[in-house]
């Protein structure tokens, strides 16, 4: 499971906009649908966040880029 949940604030750990996240998605897949040994379970971020041009935008991250804002 992730630190992070809707409706959290974030920004990336470089900087950038402060976004809002609008879904994790953290759920592991089925235990018959093992990773192989190289492989390992990803969480996606989901952030939405306005531009200068007051534009809604949209992106996908992985939790290590984020900080909660």
């Amino acid at each position: 499971m992730s630190d992070f949940k809707q409706g959290d604030l974030v920004k990336l750990k470089s900087g950038g906009p402060v976004m809002t996240i609008s879904y994790v998605d953290d759920v592991e897949p089925p235990v018959e649908e093992k990773l192989l040994p190289d492989q390992k379970f990803s969480i996606t971020i989901f952030c939405q966040w306005f531009d200068q041009k007051n534009i809604l935008q949209t992106a996908t991250f992985n939790p290590e880029v984020l900080v909660k804002y």
